[in-house]
């Protein structure tokens, strides 16, 4: 069976979605940061707690 209309359709919503997700975690774990910043966290900790890079969070 070829591509066609739909299977093309399906995978630019499924690639959407999965773009639209990562955003969503992204803004998610920045929000995270800043609140374990506020509380005095160490970089370490956060490092531990989100899986971010150091250098991801110090950018933060």
């Amino acid at each position: 069976m070829g591509k066609g209309p739909l299977s093309d359709w399906t995978t630019g919503v499924n690639t959407a979605f999965e773009k639209g997700r990562s955003e969503d975690m992204k803004e998610r774990n920045i929000a995270i940061v800043r609140h374990a910043l506020g509380h005095r966290l160490t970089v370490d900790v956060i490092e531990d707690l989100t899986g971010l890079s150091a250098e991801d969070i110090i950018k933060l």
